[in-house]
């Protein structure tokens, strides 16, 4: 068994999104990544698949949910179920900070573009062009 102190993760501020990993393959994991995410008014995550299974919590806040060809509008409290492979984006429309907890079926976990190619995300490898540390 293992404890993960939330206060002691590194977090990722990029594009008015704030992200830590709560839980994953480098906690022993082999099945599941856990992250908390916030989206603070106007941001959007963009775009793109992964290769497995996700379900997002939305804690607070409101936004809409696209996937595939179809957007939805959503508000806390709420779960989005996106399923493996699918072509999905989140954006925060409201004028309050989105809370979102993220559970993927995968770790590590592949995440590709609208094009197929494989997306870098920031906290997976050495740090994106554009993405920072918050201080």
């Amino acid at each position: 068994m293992r404890i993960v102190e939330h206060d002691a993760l590194e977090s990722y501020s990029i594009a008015g999104i704030e992200h830590r990993t709560l839980a994953a393959a480098r906690d022993g994991l082999s099945d599941l990544e856990v992250w908390d995410d916030l989206l603070y008014p106007g941001a959007a995550t963009g775009l793109c698949r992964h290769d497995c299974e996700k379900v997002i919590l939305v804690l607070a806040g409101s936004g809409q949910l696209q996937l595939e060809h179809e957007a939805r509008v959503f508000a806390a409290p709420c779960s989005l179920i996106v399923p493996r492979g699918r072509l999905h984006g989140l954006s925060n429309t409201g004028d309050r900070v989105m809370s979102l907890i993220t559970v993927f079926a995968a770790t590590p976990l592949g995440t590709f573009a609208t094009d197929g190619a494989p997306v870098e995300l920031p906290w997976h490898s050495a740090l994106a062009p554009g993405a920072e540390r918050p201080r």
